[in-house]
């Protein structure tokens, strides 16, 4: 399958991205303005570490010009689930208070996997990791 990702005013468009259909299994609150995700993982779907996914609210009214946010997947593929994690900030996005509204088993719209931020293959190459912290 090949996907096209194209950047246009920091929007990412795709072109024969996989989109599912599936369900919230909860949300939850775990430290002030930080948030864990689960949703249902579809049965077909899978990707790699370093990936991430785009996620739609299909029952809510995004006011936004964005409907769909990006998360990070913080689950493995071999997972049931799709973990995500995701910080409101102080003013939050018309988007985040809806996903904050959405109910376990209320439907969601997963699109993805994206982003090519990933290990490579042939496990041949030198990687050197810096952290940066100020």
């Amino acid at each position: 399958m090949l996907y096209i990702t194209l950047w246009k005013e920091d929007d990412i468009m795709a072109e024969e991205l996989p989109s599912y259909k599936t369900e919230l299994i909860s949300i939850e609150n775990l430290e002030k303005d930080y948030y864990e995700i689960k949703i249902k993982k579809p049965n077909d779907m899978n990707w790699v570490a370093g990936q991430y996914m785009r996620l739609g609210l299909p029952t809510k009214e995004i006011t936004e010009k964005k409907k769909l946010r990006a998360l990070s997947f913080a689950s493995l593929p071999e997972d049931d689930v799709i973990l995500l994690g995701t910080r409101t900030g102080k003013e939050i996005s018309n988007f985040k208070q809806n996903l904050l509204t959405v109910q376990p088993g209320e439907e969601v719209e997963v699109k993805g996997p994206l982003g090519q931020f990933t290990l490579p293959e042939d496990g041949n190459q030198t990687l050197v990791f810096f952290l940066l912290v100020g």
